[in-house]
This record gives C-alpha cells, sequence and structure tokens, in this order.
C-alpha cells in the first residue's frame, strides 16, 4: 500500500517519517491507498469531516490524538455498475513462440590427442530475443562450459558453435541447454537438455597375429583389440611392408579379426590403427604413424616360408624275389600263386604286388617349414613300388609286420 501527501494549495500539509512511512504525530492526517486514485492525486480530508471519493479503490485512515495513532481502517469504494452490466475494452496478449527441440552434435567423435572437435547445439525455432536465455554447451565429464549463445547473440540463427580440444586420451560427454545462460543440464533453469554425445580422444590399440611363421599360401589371422569402442572410425590393419590396407572393421567393435595371406615368401610388417574413414595409409616411420591418427598399436613381423618336403628312407613293406626262392635257412618256402601278395600290417590294407618283380616301399613324407629347429606342418606316408634283390631277397621283411600269401 502507497501512501502520498496531501496538498493544500501545491503545499504538503502532512510530514511522513521516511523511515517507517507513518505520518509524524501532529501533522496532517495522510492519504493512504493501493494505487494512485484517477484523476487526481491528492485528497484533503478535513478532520472530523465525512470521507468521499468520486474514484474506486481501497483506502486506509488512521486517527491519532496526542500523537498516538489507531490503527488503519481500509475503506474500499466500487465503481457503480450500469444497467446491463459492465465490458471492458479488448485486451490482446502476445507470448513469443520457445523452442520445443535441442540436438547437439559433434564433429568428429574420435580423434588424436590435441585435435578439436566442432559442437553445434541446434534449437527448432528461434530464442524469443527478449527472453534473456541461451544456448549452453556442456562439457559434462570436467564440468565445464564448452559455449554459451545468448538470445541476443544468435539474433535468429538457430544453432549455437563451439569446440573442444583435449591434450591427453579418454572420452568426454557433452550436453546442451536452453535456459538462462549457463544452465545446467537437466536443471530446474535448464527449459530444455539435449541427449549426450560423446567424443573419444586417441584409443589404446593392441595387435597380435598367430602364427608368426606360416607357410606360402597360408593364412595368418591379425586380433586387433580397442581400449573403448569410437563410434565412427574404423580399425584399419596394414601391411607396412607393401603399404596395402589388409583389412577393416568398423571401431564401434572392440575386437577385431582379419586374415592375411601371401603367395611369395618374405617377412611383413604389421600394424594396426584406428582413424577416420577414408583417411587412407597414415605412412610410417618405425616410431609410428606419420599422419595423425586416434590410437595405433606395436608392430609385428609374420614370415612367409616355402615349404619343403622331407622322405625318409624307404622301408619296404613287402617284397617278392625274382626269381622267387624255394628255400630259406634249411626250409622249403612255398611261392605265392598267381604271383599275388596280400599284405596285412606295415603295408596298405590288400594291396596286392603285380608280379614277382615287385615290391612296395613305405615312405614317410614329412611337409616342414625351414625354421631352426623345422616346424613341421604335416605328415603322410606314401606307398611306392620298387625291387631291389639286394636289400630284399626274402618274400617276408618280419619287422614290419606277417605278410601271408593268397592262393
Amino acid at each position: 500500500m502507497a501512501c502520498w501527501y496531501i496538498e493544500q494549495n501545491g503545499a504538503p500539509i502532512v510530514r511522513v517519517d521516511p523511515s517507517t512511512g507513518r505520518p509524524i504525530p501532529g501533522s496532517a492526517l495522510p492519504l493512504c491507498r493501493d494505487t494512485a486514485p484517477p484523476g487526481a492525486d491528492f485528497y484533503y480530508i478535513p478532520r472530523g469531516g465525512p470521507v468521499v471519493e468520486d474514484a474506486p479503490g481501497a483506502y486506509a485512515f488512521e486517527a491519532e490524538s496526542d500523537g498516538v495513532w489507531s490503527p488503519p481502517v481500509t475503506v474500499i469504494w466500487e465503481p457503480a455498475t450500469p444497467p446491463g452490466g459492465m465490458t471492458s475494452p479488448a485486451a490482446t496478449v502476445t507470448w513469443d513462440p520457445v523452442p520445443t527441440s535441442l540436438a547437439l552434435s559433434a564433429q568428429p567423435t574420435a580423434l588424436p590427442v590435441g585435435g578439436a572437435t566442432a559442437l553445434t547445439a541446434s534449437v527448432n525455432i528461434p530464442l524469443p530475443p527478449a527472453s534473456g536465455d541461451a544456448i549452453t554447451i556442456w562439457d559434462t565429464t570436467s564440468g565445464q562450459v564448452a559455449a554459451v549463445c545468448t538470445a541476443a547473440q544468435l539474433d535468429g540463427a538457430l544453432a549455437c558453435q563451439g569446440t573442444s580440444t583435449e591434450g591427453q586420451s579418454g572420452a568426454q560427454t557433452f550436453q546442451a541447454t536452453v535456459g538462462p545462460p549457463g544452465a545446467a543440464p537437466n536443471s530446474p533453469d535448464a527449459l530444455l537438455t539435449s541427449a549426450p554425445v560423446q567424443v573419444v580422444w586417441a584409443v589404446h590399440v593392441d595387435l597380435s597375429m598367430a602364427p608368426t611363421t606360416v607357410a606360402v599360401g597360408s593364412a595368418s589371422q591379425a586380433t586387433i583389440t580397442l581400449s573403448a569402442p569410437v563410434p565412427g572410425a574404423v580399425t584399419d590393419l596394414w601391411d607396412a611392408t607393401t603399404q596395402q590396407l589388409a583389412g577393416s572393421c568398423p571401431a564401434d567393435q572392440t575386437t577385431c579379426r582379419v586374415s592375411v595371406t601371401e603367395a611369395q615368401p618374405g617377412q611383413h610388417l604389421f600394424f594396426a590403427t584406428v582413424q577416420q574413414p577414408g583417411t587412407g595409409w597414415p605412412g610410417w616411420d618405425g616410431n609410428g604413424p606419420v599422419l595423425p591418427v586416434i590410437g595405433n598399436s606395436a608392430t609385428v613381423v609374420v614370415d612367409w616360408l616355402e615349404p619343403v618336403t622331407v622322405s625318409s628312407a624307404p622301408q619296404y613293406a613287402a617284397c617278392m624275389p625274382n626269381p622267387p626262392l624255394t628255400r630259406y635257412d634249411g626250409q622249403p618256402i612255398q611261392p605265392p600263386q598267381n604271383d599275388g601278395w596280400v599284405v596285412q600290417g606295415g603295408a596298405q590294407p590288400d594291396t596286392i604286388l603285380p608280379g614277382p618283380e615287385w615290391a612296395i616301399d613305405r615312405v614317410v613324407q614329412t611337409t616342414e617349414l625351414p625354421t631352426t629347429p623345422p616346424q613341421v606342418l604335416s605328415q603322410r606316408t606314401v606307398y611306392q613300388k620298387a625291387y631291389d634283390p639286394t636289400d630284399c631277397p626274402y618274400p617276408l621283411l618280419v619287422p614290419l609286420g606277417t605278410f601271408g600269401g593268397q592262393g
């Protein structure tokens, strides 16, 4: 409630204590009301006389006697209602439209340490110019503000731009808000909060390959493991010897497997990187990639060798002398009928010798890589026809099995 001085002939006749707003005892009675009365600012109330108001409103009165003031009394004057009621003048109220959606993006979302990512927060309609609101972009991992764009600065634009740079590896999460400048995400002050966006600065990359000594034409499998997924990037396996891409996987997977085969003998140096798609050969100077990458592994050497086959000395599984013997060690020998022998034991089952001039040699063939010691790849037993009357004078070789005749 406000009080006004009462004036008479343009001069106030009431004195008010400024500290309390109450009339000073002994001075004239003040006039107090909620709002200034229309048509006149001051009214003189004769002491003890009737009070008449010609404007609607609530008026407060106090009485004073010997410096003592009574509690205030409020009297309300209401306007008379004409026949048919009253109609107020038409009033138009306009509300400025406010944004209803907020989106945040970062480009790129994976980059080397020291690189900068561009942050863009966009609303669907401009901020009202007189609202005093702003778009604020937060690094919620560090708790720091990355960018603030007030409605006045945006001047009708829909997007607020900012950048963020990190000097060490790791992942940072960003969110944007609409509200008073600096409004924190999901706080009472935030009218809108965007979905979070993660940006990764570098990642640890581990590479293993098995086997590292492999026959020409066979494969060595690379296994690449990332310390964290990197959406939007790719995991590449590079052959530094040929400067060619050996295989790729999406980096949103933490494990990537690639098989590599070489048709020619030789050593190949491999390393793995995580980088933006389409970056191409990053180079290699012996210590690491020449061009910036999000992460890279140590190198692994794989040696492709030409396999060799080594055969054991022939081992007669069965033989037939020519001409056939009739006695051995003083005992008669029954020669086989129809010149046929069935081999039971060291030779292939049911192998038949085609004639008395034939024998069967058993040879073990070993395929191996010429390493130290040799790396055995496979073994197989080969049976071949042969005859040597010096080494095979008898129908049977007992150490390799027992062979019987077939009639």
